[in-house]
């Protein structure tokens, strides 16, 4: 994909959006470095819309049913909350995962904010092993893989 980083798209649709906005939209980043075992996965949402807020624990136990990687042997990645903050009018969670297999053939199901709003669109854009993977989720969809 050419242009901005989705990182960048996305803060610019959350800062066009305002206070009010009529986008229900989140995103992912995967990013695992190379040679290493640990994804770190950022999160950004619309902060009025995200439930758990920025406090670790009600993040962990939201996550646990709305945001899931699934590895090559179908084995559910534990998520780890670093951080979460407040940036403008988005939730930005940092998370870690441990993938010592790599991302390669994982499964990912990224479903946050669908139980909320019909028209919720979660993208996922994943680098790993060299790779840039990028996965659209709309409310109907299930865990897709990456290639």
């Amino acid at each position: 994909m050419v242009g901005p980083s989705l990182g960048v798209t996305l803060k610019l649709l959350l800062a066009l959006a305002g206070a009010r906005h009529p986008i229900h939209a989140s995103s992912a980043v995967i990013t695992v470095p190379p040679g290493a075992a640990v994804a770190e996965i950022v999160l950004r949402a619309f902060a009025d819309d995200f439930p758990p807020g920025i406090e670790p624990a009600r993040i962990t136990r939201y996550l646990a049913d709305r945001f899931r990687i699934t590895d090559r042997a179908g084995r559910r990645v534990p998520l780890r909350v670093e951080s979460a903050r407040v940036d403008g009018p988005a939730v930005v969670t940092v998370l870690t995962a441990a993938i010592p297999a790599g991302l390669a053939g994982a499964r990912i199901w990224h479903s946050v904010l669908a139980e909320r709003f019909p028209d919720q669109v979660n993208i996922v854009r994943a680098h790993y092993g060299g790779r840039v993977a990028s996965l659209l989720f709309t409310v109907s969809d299930s865990a897709k893989s990456l290639p």
